[in-house]
């Protein structure tokens, strides 16, 4: 059997992509522990880990590619004419949003499913604001925040 080439994977947004696509079979590793279902040619990490992929195929040797740290997830001000964040991403029990500049009051907070449904819609004064999110499913999901100035997307991702 031959050598393989070694595996590079690249980052484009936030997908990671594997270089190998003679490779019959992939496995992603997160801290080189085996991600499992994640066994194609590319994957979306979730947290902030070291990544690596191993590629096989019936006519080569395996072969594992070097670790890829990936430090920043989830955040992208996507469309946004204010200056907001939300905080942790990925979220667990709540999200933190927060407006880092001047506003009139009221603020409206609403929380949408990956198919554009309104999950969670709510109104505040402050410049922090912490949403409640233990009802909500694992997955990813948009917030949007609107003021007087504009509004600001998210993407976040549910742990």
């Amino acid at each position: 059997l031959a050598l393989p080439k070694k595996p590079i994977i690249t980052r484009y947004a936030d997908t990671l992509i594997c270089s190998n696509s003679n490779g019959v079979m992939y496995q992603w590793y997160k801290n080189n522990i085996m991600i499992p279902g994640a066994t194609k040619r590319k994957y979306v990490p979730t947290v902030p880990a070291y990544y690596s992929v191993r590629v096989d195929s019936p006519y080569s040797c395996p072969s594992t590619s070097d670790p890829m740290a990936i430090n920043n997830i989830g955040i992208r001000n996507t469309l946004s004419s204010i200056n907001v964040e939300a905080l942790p991403n990925p979220f667990i029990l709540n999200i933190t949003i927060i407006i880092n500049e001047i506003f009139t009051a009221p603020v409206i907070i609403d929380i949408y499913s990956v198919e554009g449904k309104i999950i969670k819609h709510l109104q505040s004064t402050a410049k922090e604001t912490v949403v409640p999110t233990d009802d909500l499913a694992g997955g990813i999901y948009f917030v949007k925040v609107t003021t007087d100035k504009g509004s600001g997307l998210l993407k976040m991702i549910k742990e």
